[in-house]
């Protein structure tokens, strides 16, 4: 394999892996959205709650599930402020 067709495989795959964690912080929004919606209803205008989206998304489905379910509202927002 020439250099060149080694690097262009290297960007490929690094694109590939790229979008895969794109979808999975997209899947990942979508479900912390739905449960804070469902236990706390429109989310949209909730500053606060906006804020610690992002920190949500970097974690795994597994550690921030049972974190959405369990804590209250004012629990989460004190979890996560900085």
């Amino acid at each position: 394999m020439s250099y060149t067709t080694a690097f262009e495989q290297v960007g490929h795959d690094r694109g590939r892996q790229e979008g895969r964690q794109e979808g999975r912080q997209e899947a990942s929004l979508e479900i912390i959205s739905s449960i804070l919606k469902t236990r706390f209803g429109e989310i949209d205008a909730d500053e606060e709650l906006h804020k610690i989206i992002g920190e949500l998304v970097q974690m795994q489905p597994e550690e921030f599930t049972p974190l959405l379910l369990s804590l209250s509202r004012e629990e989460l927002i004190e979890r996560f402020a900085h």
